[in-house]
């Protein structure tokens, strides 16, 4: 349900899309499509392993553009790909090098919260906490009210939960992730 809501978001945000635009005084709305991967470390009764969880996620941005760089904010949805699911929510600002061309590239920080579900084997673990990070990426206008962005986020986290079934005390702390996004944006 919750992907086909997203799938129509995704159709008509196409129509008014993105985060911000690269011009002082202008605002944004749009969509954000990416994806995640997180270093965690599993344990289970003591014995502890490290692995990878990698999945897909939409999100929903807005913002405005002052001389000083831009102000966001993303609420995104993660998708259930590898048994996680989840949503968080991000502040971010970006000091942003205007230029005269088409392509403005920019760098900045995030911080946010974060609620996600692992599902896997008949149990099921809410792992919830900070995130904080640094971004980067490139803006391109290719109209005069839309804008296309592609970039990279690196996070760190407190983003960890534990649960009990019978004969086995299970926790999953995630230590960072990595996010590799592209969004579409209109500007006004």
């Amino acid at each position: 349900m919750k992907n086909k809501i997203l799938l129509g978001l995704v159709t008509s945000s196409l129509l008014v899309a993105g985060l911000q635009a690269a011009k002082v005084g202008e605002s944004g709305v749009g969509i954000e499509i990416g994806i995640l991967k997180s270093d965690a470390t599993s344990t289970v009764n003591g014995v502890s392993a490290d692995g990878d969880i990698s999945t897909t996620y939409q999100a929903l941005r807005l913002g405005k553009y002052f001389d000083f760089g831009r102000l966001g904010a993303t609420l995104a949805f993660v998708n259930e790909d590898g048994g996680t699911d989840g949503n968080y929510l991000a502040l971010s600002y970006d000091y942003v090098f205007y230029n005269d061309g088409d392509f403005v590239p920019f760098v900045g920080a995030h911080m946010g919260y974060s609620r996600n579900e692992w599902s896997g084997r008949e149990i099921s673990i809410d792992h919830n906490g900070f995130v904080y990070g640094l971004q980067a990426g490139l803006i391109y206008d290719f109209a005069d009210e839309f804008e296309f962005e592609i970039g990279a986020k690196y996070s760190k986290t407190n983003v960890d939960g534990s649960a009990s079934v019978p004969g086995y005390n299970i926790s999953l702390d995630v230590e960072n992730s990595m996010q590799y996004y592209m969004s579409v944006g209109y500007k006004f």
